[in-house]
């Protein structure tokens, strides 16, 4: 959680400690020139939490929020959480989403551009739509572990991912389509960037659908950690012998 440090001649006012996020436990920073909320909503009721957002739509100093195990979530309720969140659509920074039964990335979410960390673990995602991962930050973090997701249409990523770490890993994924992953691939690959894009752990066959990228772009190799599905069994990316591919 943040730690409470008051900086020398600011002054927390009534205002600020009015607001009323119950059931949602609420840590908060003023180090710099404002009072920031981190709201973290763990094991309540969807509905509880989200009359806890709308109730305080109108604070702009929210900058992280977490979710996780509430057990009667619901896509409406959390995109309409998000939509009440957006007053602070340029202070949050982080927002974690885990163990619910989710099947769709919150709709707005393009419109929070301070963000840099967003995780939405262990759901019921199956697909990732075109478009449904635009982003107006450039995010450090953007991570699927352990959802259902078996298909990411073409289009799904909109932004600059060229500094971002995607996980993707223990998924359903049978593919790593050369449309949707290559133009990231190459934005790292131009940038120098260190980031990577990680799919272990997914069904994906080392097959002729993957020639694009184990035979014939091995230069984006180290941008990616993954993994793919043999004959021999689990082979790492980077480890497999491009030769076996020749006749794709």
């Amino acid at each position: 959680m943040i730690a409470v440090l008051v900086s020398a001649g600011w002054c927390v006012t009534a205002e600020n400690l009015d607001l009323d996020y119950s059931p949602c436990i609420r840590d908060y920073d003023v180090t710099r020139d404002r009072y920031d909320y981190f709201l973290d909503c763990s094991r309540d009721s969807a509905r509880a939490i989200g009359d806890a957002m709308e109730r305080n739509s109108a604070n702009r100093n929210v900058s992280g929020v977490a979710i996780d195990l509430v057990d009667d979530m619901t896509d409406d309720i959390l995109n309409d959480i998000f939509t009440s969140l957006t007053s602070s659509a340029l202070t949050l920074e982080t927002a974690y989403l885990a163990r619910m039964p989710y099947t769709k990335i919150p709709a707005n979410i393009q419109r929070f551009s301070a963000l840099k960390y967003f995780q939405m673990e262990e759901g019921t995602i199956k697909i990732l739509p075109s478009g449904s991962l635009t982003f107006s930050a450039k995010l450090e973090m953007l991570h699927f572990f352990n959802n259902q997701i078996e298909v990411i249409e073409e289009g799904a990523f909109q932004g600059d991912f060229s500094d971002t770490d995607i996980g993707l890993s223990a998924n359903s994924l049978t593919q790593f389509d050369e449309k949707v992953f290559r133009p990231i691939l190459e934005s790292k690959f131009k940038s120098q960037s260190r980031s990577e894009v990680i799919v272990h752990g997914n069904p994906i066959p080392c097959d002729c659908k993957l020639a694009w990228l184990l035979r014939d772009n091995r230069h984006l190799l180290p941008s990616v950690f993954g993994t793919c599905v043999s004959d021999q069994g689990t082979v790492n990316f980077y480890h497999f012998d491009p030769y076996e591919l020749i006749g794709c």
